[in-house]
């Protein structure tokens, strides 16, 4: 799946035997990372946090990169 500016997901990683989910967040140029959870469902909430938060950021209440 390609990447679009907005898009956001949870990336399976593994330490050692335990599984984690990275929550991340493309502005359509900076891919941000959140701390990896225990679960898909909580890392795509924490994701969606991270939209949110950097929507703010940005002060444009859309994406961070308009194109």
């Amino acid at each position: 799946m390609a990447m679009q500016p907005g898009n956001t997901g949870a990336q399976l990683m593994t330490y050692g035997i335990t599984a984690y989910f990275r929550p991340w967040y493309f502005d359509g140029r900076v891919v941000y990372w959140g701390e990896p959870e225990h679960t898909r469902s909580d890392a795509v909430n924490s994701a969606n946090r991270i939209r949110q938060s950097m929507i703010k950021r940005s002060g444009q209440g859309g994406f961070v990169n308009s194109w």
